[in-house]
């Protein structure tokens, strides 16, 4: 009975919208498989310049000159201006008054940004040079800013798109439509990263199109740059908005929204939610922020630890050395490429697993054998351990994506943050769950930043970059240790 009366009133949405200057009908209606791909390629396109930036920011720094330490501060930057600036871009994609709709035109705005980081990024050195830097000399201060700045352009724009983009994927579809958007979203951002790592595994220095470009990595990023521009033209030309004057001004315009959707997505964060969190959210974080140090640890020096101690390269050695390293970073990228396929496999099985052996099992026994195979890894690198212990690196990774945020609404749905003698405990305060996923998500930021204004420091110390995979081992098995106090419901 509700869901025929659902589907009378998108009906007469429907039909109202096809009657405006502009013909909106299609945000009341059905979509196909094909158009829930066009809305969400864009996401391919987002992760295809994640995974070229993880695979290539750390030797480039290197080779322009900056020590472990210096370098691994770079990667500092785009999550502390994350933390500043993605809340405020949320809320102005959700108040923009254009014409073109409120999220395509902050969409195009970061996509600009985000391929003038593409450009500056594997080209810093040369624009460097043209104003005047004489690396011989040890003068590199402009390769040195505009490398750095289109590290930051890259990365943060990367992520901060995704939200209005996946705003607008919500917004474009009905609501029994919304929750297979979500999922084909994240599908085709595993594709990208399987692409983007894919393209790094090549030696484009051996074909026609690498001598055009004049080099390897320049060849990378000039491919990553043509196919995100691809996918941002397929996306924000596949259906057109209801601009928010209209919206405002016509109850029937309003598109129409899934309740738990919404309400997860408007949650604000509040100081008081963050200091006054229930014991089971803060051994909940404390987990998330352990494994995500980990992961950190693994993604942002991996090329770099395969070029240096796998390969025995060095970024600013002879040219042997030379050689031997951009071989590496090729390799780790291969090794990535593994991690990505791993990533998109493992999601689809998640739900059978954990049906199989339960949450706790699922998360803190996949965190385990994580630890253990990234302890091997830097005990005994070889070319084999870097594409077999990249498996339980992407397990790990699908892991940290999914169970969190599922303990998180099973907290909600329950009711229930507290047990004490199996009785659950009523919660004296009132939190939303779009609060506590955004508190969750957090700890990605945070332990980017803790990774990165100290490992590079150990790696100096030691003078061995193995020291960051023993690092993600470390900082695993303490997570593993921690998700056994998690309440799971």
């Amino acid at each position: 009975m509700e869901e025929t009366k659902q589907k009378s009133q998108l009906l007469i949405h429907e039909e109202h919208a096809r009657k405006q200057k502009h013909d909106y009908s299609h945000v009341f209606r059905k979509k196909s498989l094909f158009d829930m791909v066009r809305m969400t390629t864009i996401a391919m396109g987002f992760d295809l310049a994640i995974s070229s930036e993880t695979a290539f920011v750390s030797p480039i720094l290197l080779k322009i000159g900056l020590d472990h330490a210096k370098m691994t501060m770079v990667w500092a930057l785009p999550p502390i201006l994350g933390l500043i600036l993605s809340p405020f871009l949320g809320s102005l994609s959700d108040r923009c008054r254009l014409k073109m709709g409120r999220r395509r035109p902050i969409i195009f705005l970061l996509a600009f940004f985000l391929i003038i980081g593409l450009i500056l990024l594997p080209n810093g050195q040369v624009f460097g040079e043209m104003l005047g830097d004489e690396p011989e000399q040890g003068k590199i201060k402009y390769s040195l800013l505009i490398t750095i700045l289109g590290v930051i352009l890259l990365d943060f724009n990367a992520e901060s798109s995704k939200i209005p983009a996946r705003a607008y994927a919500l917004d474009v579809s009905i609501p029994s439509d919304q929750k297979k958007v979500i999922n084909i979203f994240s599908a085709l951002s595993g594709l990208g990263g399987i692409a983007g790592y894919t393209f790094g595994a090549i030696d484009w220095n051996s074909t026609g199109l690498g001598e055009v470009i004049d080099g390897n990595i320049p060849t990378v990023f000039m491919l990553v740059a043509g196919v995100f521009v691809i996918t941002l033209i397929i996306t924000v030309t596949s259906f057109r908005e209801i601009p928010l004057p209209m919206i405002e001004r016509d109850e029937l315009l309003r598109p129409p929204r899934d309740p738990s959707i919404e309400k997860e997505r408007e949650g604000k964060v509040s100081f008081r939610s963050i200091i006054d969190m229930p014991s089971s959210m803060q051994v909940l974080c404390l987990t998330g922020l352990l494994a995500w140090m980990s992961h950190c640890s693994f993604s942002l020096y991996f090329t770099d630890f395969v070029g240096e101690t796998v390969f025995g390269g060095s970024p600013n050695g002879t040219v042997q050395q030379g050689e031997d390293y951009d071989a590496g970073v090729r390799y780790g990228c291969l090794g990535l490429s593994v991690f990505s396929i791993t990533v998109s496999l493992y999601s689809i099985v998640t739900g059978k697993l954990v049906k199989m052996c339960g949450l706790k099992t699922m998360y803190s026994g996949t965190l385990v054998i994580y630890a253990v195979a990234m302890f091997l890894l830097a005990f005994e690198p070889s070319k084999f351990g870097v594409l077999a212990y990249s498996i339980p690196a992407g397990a790990a990774y699908a892991t940290m994506l999914t169970i969190p945020f599922t303990l998180v609404a099973s907290y909600h749905d329950k009711g229930c943050f507290k047990r004490k003698n199996g009785i659950t405990v009523p919660l004296q305060q009132k939190r939303g769950l779009g609060t506590d996923i955004a508190i969750v998500t957090s700890t990605l930021f945070i332990g980017q930043l803790i990774t990165s204004l100290t490992l590079g420091y150990v790696v100096n110390y030691f003078n061995n970059p193995a020291v960051v995979i023993y690092a993600s081992s470390l900082f695993s098995l303490c997570a593993a240790i921690s998700s056994l106090f998690i309440l799971y419901v």
